[in-house]
């Protein structure tokens, strides 16, 4: 789940409560918060507190649970600054889960996990964790009892904790620290559940993330083990009606500059230290979480006073998962801070002398998602070149060291480096944005011949090869979408199979420098990662839900590339291939505003085919849409990309700032083409027959259409081209409005028409039959 503010007023409950923040009357330190954190993560029971609970209740918007019969033993409370804090406890008996979204695609994430649309489930047995609001709920619906059977109580609860215990990073427990002490009135809950049909669950409202409700499903598997798979996640603030469905950022840690002095060496071990300058918004903020690679160990932190900041950081198995933050005090709006991270791992691999780097952007310490400045100092060893994203400010280099220095002045989301035996050649030098390729000739033919025998082979002049499609590429895009923003980029080849693209500098992956690709595969791959200078690096996108902002629009992008270079046969025949590979994932597929979330365990590949293909067929829908079809002129649709990118560069819109673009260009209000292909999942099926039959007027023609359409609601509709081809050989195109399952249209021609074929540039998302 990410991080919003939520709509107060949608809030239902038995009792009066407050919806405003306040400051507790005890102000704990980091001493008394990590002793805190260690007792909730044991969780005693104080079973002479135990209380039975008739018909008790607690009731959110979207979830009740019930607690017909049973007893609540509370946890031992925690002391804080000498206050006594109750933060949950557990509950053995009759119980009942009731969860109903108001979202739909959030109904059809719980139908494709429990086959149904909503959970009315019974349990035996839940571990709770609240704030007071919701203790004083529960305590109104219960009696004070004796003493229960503390060990078999104990056993109870354990087998519930062990589920809250899957994330190793105590990611439930922090939570649960950071609402009890925030001094906020709204509800907050976690509550694991052991349900009679459906195994394990955890149920989330958590003010202090941006999409406050939460399903988890405890799952278990040969290899990773027990993991929870996140069924539903939405903002309380969310309205389906309005097409706005990401959350408020809440506030935290907002990373505004990094200065890193860092050596990488020998076998990529990488030691470092990293001065950030973060500032305090929306909220006061005592603990916060750090991402850092799997790899990295932290050592220290320490403030602008060099005083040692307390952290825990935490392993799973041999990794490393980030670290949390806890603060002497609770940090003040608009305060800034520096702190200097210490730490050291390892950022790449390197076999015969060939250095595999798996950073990426998950070397440096990362507080949220925020845009930053970079001034960077490498050493590193000097037989090698160590490249890094920015502008390179200066390089030394002695006997043994590397020193380079790397500025990024624009403030970026993410950086990353590289390392390798790297030739640079320049290609492109009368271009607005030259091309400097890093590229080992050597060692890579002797890669591309331990492999040619599985590949067929290797091409020559690769760098040739790929720098013509990137040089190519940034021609086309600076033409459709407005100029780059960069005088160069920088492309080299990683040793992985997949690439990336960050500002002013490409890491293509070594398949797309093996082999001339006679069918546009590695065209397309290399004009994706350019096109992300205009989607993604350039314009950002808000939340998870909005990533195909980036990654459907860079690969949509990259069809316009190859059918500007290799015509339209090549391009219809790509689009094709992935319109029928998102066709054939339509019965268990999701919503493209899912995000990362499209995929999950039994559905590994949904994030690519949603968020890339499907998101990519939508921008083809929506240049079809705006394309005229007299002319073919297609200045609308342009003319659209280009707002959307001069308005939202180095900044991160929404897909509902994308459609309001969308809908000044349209001249119409868009809200039922996004409901249908972002927030929806449905596609639709044309049947398509007709007869041309003379008209009663002499020399004309009437074609007598009729369009079944299926697998939709009843009121889903679209314009879907037809072409019509005359015996002369000449074409003509109209649109048809398709809003009815049954669709009759009687259709007059100047001539006698040879055929017709509906939907005959691939402009609607659909499977015809005709």
């Amino acid at each position: 789940m990410t991080n919003t503010t939520r709509s107060f007023g949608l809030w239902r409950w038995p009792l009066f409560i407050a919806t405003c923040w306040f400051s507790l009357s005890f102000a704990a330190t980091d001493e008394e918060l990590l002793a805190a954190l260690d007792r909730m993560y044991d969780a005693p029971l104080m079973g002479e507190s135990t209380l039975t609970i008739s018909y008790g209740t607690i009731a959110l918007r979207d979830c009740q649970l019930y607690l017909d019969k049973g007893e609540f033993i509370p946890f031992k409370p925690l002391i804080l600054d000498s206050a006594t804090i109750q933060y949950g406890g557990f509950f053995t008996g009759q119980g009942r889960l009731l969860f109903h979204p108001p979202i739909g695609m959030e109904r059809q994430q719980i139908d494709r996990f429990f086959k149904t649309d909503s959970l009315n489930r019974t349990f035996t047995k839940a571990l709770i964790l609240f704030n007071d609001t919701l203790h004083s709920q529960l305590r109104r619906s219960s009696l004070a009892r004796g003493d229960s059977d503390g060990r078999h109580s104990e056993r109870l609860k354990d087998g519930l904790l062990d589920v809250l215990q899957t994330y190793k990073s105590r990611y439930f427990f922090f939570q649960a620290l950071t609402n009890l002490c925030s001094g906020e009135r709204q509800p907050f809950l976690t509550v694991a559940l052991a349900l009679d049909k459906g195994g394990n669950v955890v149920i989330e409202c958590d003010p202090a993330e941006s999409e406050e409700m939460g399903l988890l499903k405890h799952e278990w598997l040969p290899g990773p083990g027990n993991f929870f798979q996140t069924i539903c996640s939405y903002s309380l603030s969310a309205d389906p009606m309005a097409g706005l469905y990401n959350g408020v950022y809440k506030g935290g840690l907002a990373a505004t500059s990094y200065d890193v002095d860092a050596t990488v060496w020998g076998e990529g071990k990488f030691t470092g230290a990293v001065k950030g300058t973060f500032t305090v918004d929306s909220v006061p903020t005592q603990i916060a979480f750090f991402s850092l690679s799997e790899e990295m160990k932290v050592d220290s932190v320490l403030d602008s006073e060099g005083n040692r900041i307390e952290f825990r950081q935490y392993k799973d198995g041999d990794d490393y998962l980030g670290f949390w933050l806890v603060f002497a005090r609770p940090l003040r709006v608009r305060e800034t801070l520096t702190l200097t991270f210490f730490y050291k791992g390892e950022v790449a691999e390197r076999e015969l002398g060939i250095y595999y780097v798996f950073a990426g952007s998950s070397w440096y310490p990362r507080c949220g998602r925020h845009r930053a400045s970079f001034h960077m100092r490498f050493r590193s060893r000097s037989d090698y070149e160590f490249l890094c994203t920015g502008r390179l400010v200066r390089s030394t280099r002695t006997k043994d060291t590397l020193l380079t220095e790397w500025e990024v002045t624009e403030p970026e989301h993410n950086v990353s480096l590289n390392i390798g035996f790297l030739n640079k050649y320049t290609f492109g030098e009368g271009e607005k944005t030259a091309v400097d390729v890093y590229f080992s000739k050597d060692l890579h033919t002797a890669f591309g011949s331990s492999l040619s025998y599985a590949l067929g082979g290797t091409g020559s002049h690769m760098e040739r090869q790929v720098a013509d499609d990137v040089v190519g590429s940034l021609r086309v895009f600076s033409h459709l979408f407005g100029q780059c923003p960069h005088d160069r980029l920088a492309v080299s080849e990683v040793l992985r199979s997949g690439s990336t693209a960050y500002p002013g500098s490409l890491q293509l992956g070594y398949a797309t420098w093996l082999s001339t690709d006679l069918w546009g595969y590695d065209r397309l791959h290399r004009a994706h990662e350019v096109a992300h200078q205009w989607w993604g690096a350039g314009v950002g996108f808000d939340t998870y839900r909005d990533q195909w902002l980036s990654e459907g629009f860079a690969e949509y992008s990259s069809f316009m590339y190859l059918q500007a270079v290799a015509g339209n046969d090549q391009f219809m025949a790509r689009l094709d291939e992935i319109r029928k590979e998102v066709l054939s994932e339509r019965k268990t597929a999701g919503a493209i505003a899912l995000g990362y979330r499209a995929s999950n365990y039994k559905e590994p590949d949904h994030y690519g085919i949603l968020i890339y293909e499907k998101g990519a067929l939508v921008l083809h829908m929506l240049r079809n849409l705006f394309l005229d079809l007299e002319s073919m002129r297609e200045d609308r649709f342009t003319n659209l990309m280009k707002e959307f990118y001069s308005t939202y560069a180095d900044k991160d819109p929404s897909t509902a700032d994308f459609k309001r673009l969308v809908d000044k260009h349209a001249g119409i209000d868009m809200t039922w083409f996004f409901d249908q292909w972002v927030y929806g999942n449905d596609i639709p099926t044309y049947n398509f027959t007709y007869k041309v039959v003379p008209d009663a007027e002499p020399g004309r023609f009437r074609a007598d259409l009729h369009v079944e359409q299926t697998g939709v609601l009843d009121d889903f509709r679209m314009y879907v081209p037809l072409e019509i081809e005359y015996e002369t050989g000449q074409r003509q195109y109209v649109r048809l409005l398709i809003d009815q399952p049954v669709v009759d249209l009687p259709l007059v021609l100047p001539a006698k028409a040879k055929k017709l074929r509906l939907n005959p540039f691939l402009s609607v998302l659909a499977d015809v039959k005709q």
